[in-house]
Parts: structure tokens; sequence; C-alpha cells
């Protein structure tokens, strides 16, 4: 009798369990057409915003814009992640220092 109260039992708590809330499968298509357009729209209004400054301003700024995108790819990024690599596996006398 116990045996077949707890298989019930057991068979309830399955049964109240709830699934997690999953959005259908084609929203991931959604997700991307919406990152398209905002970055559509940042690049259309950057685009009317340039030509308020005229041809040379705007070469200038946009020199500038892939000079500091590159600086910061090939430099300064290759330099915090060996800095924070060496930083967070120093051996101290004693002790560990860790990183969290």
């Amino acid at each position: 009798m116990i045996i077949k109260s707890e298989m019930k039992a057991a068979r309830m708590s399955k049964k109240k369990k709830k699934k997690p809330f999953l959005l259908p499968w084609w929203m991931v298509y959604v997700a991307w057409v919406l990152v398209f357009l905002c970055v559509a729209c940042g690049g259309f209004f950057t685009l009317l915003y340039s030509f308020e400054w005229g041809r040379d301003k705007s070469s200038k700024w946009l020199t500038a814009f892939v000079l500091s995108f590159f600086q910061s790819v090939m430099i300064i990024q290759p330099i915090k992640v060996s800095s924070n690599y060496c930083c967070c596996h120093v051996k101290m006398i004693g002790f560990h220092v860790l990183c969290t």
C-alpha cells in the first residue's frame, strides 16, 4: 500500500512540474532582423550627419574612426588580455592572488 501511494505521489509531482517558457524557433530570425535594422538605422543617421560636415571633415573622421578601431583590436585589447593574465597568475610568497 505504501509503495503504491509513493508511486502515485511521484507521478503527481511529475505532472505538476511546469515546462520553462520558450520562444518559438522563428524568433531567432526576428531578433536578427531587429539587430540589422538597428545597425542600419545608426549607420544611416551617421551618414546623414556626416553630410553636414563636408567631404574633408568626414574623411578625417572616418580615418580616425578606422585607425582607432584597429588600434584597439591590434594593440590595446591584447595588452589588456596579457596584463590580466599576468596579474591574475602571479604567485606571491605564501599565497596566490586569485582573480574572480
